[in-house]
């Protein structure tokens, strides 16, 4: 048996060693310690320092930054169990606390100051395929011919999909503002 079929079960170890004393943090540094005050390093997996420990015969892993956020607070675990804890500068190995904050799941996908980070608009995001051009270009073609009757010129989704290589559902979220946001939105944004 191991942790990964009890949810949040490596908070609640984590929670446990610090308030037994098993472990105790140094949250300027974002280390943990152990009683014999050896350091608690663990290994990296995904970019994220893991530590790995047993508890009452199973193998749990603990999210480094996790249990250095939980330490910190006196061993208290989020109450929310859907709260993350983002690493400010974007660093997956900077934990200390000043760089580690609670946040929701979307406040974490929105860090501007994470490197690769999931939510970047338009040509902005890594793995764009359009740039903010052809997607107003995009718009305008799509808007210029819906006034003309099917198979007669109009334009479709399929149709500039194929064209610009990208999903028909690619398109569906362009022409809804919902990806490679319209030059007036960018704009207000920048203002």
């Amino acid at each position: 048996m191991d942790s990964s079929t009890i949810p949040y079960l490596s908070d609640f170890v984590a929670s446990q060693k610090f308030i037994m004393g098993e472990w105790f943090v140094v949250p300027h540094e974002g280390a943990i310690y152990n009683r014999f005050h050896a350091e608690v390093k663990g290994t990296l997996l995904n970019g994220y320092r893991t530590i790995g420990t047993s508890w009452n015969g199973m193998r749990v892993h603990i999210m480094h930054h996790r249990a250095v956020w939980i330490g910190a607070n006196g061993g208290r675990v989020p109450e929310d169990e859907t709260l993350q804890i983002d690493h400010i500068n974007g660093d997956k190995q900077d934990n200390r606390i000043s760089n580690l904050r609670l946040v929701s799941p979307r406040e974490n996908c929105h860090n501007p100051h994470a490197p690769s980070g999931f939510y970047r608009p338009g040509a902005a995001h890594p793995r764009a395929k359009l740039t903010d051009e052809q997607a107003e270009e995009i718009r305008r073609r799509w808007k210029k011919t819906r006034t003309l009757p099917k198979g007669r010129g109009r334009l479709t989704q399929r149709r500039l999909a194929a064209e610009y290589g990208v999903p028909q559902q690619q398109i569906s979220m362009i022409l809804q503002g919902k990806a490679y946001p319209p030059a007036a939105e960018a704009e207000k944004g920048a203002a």
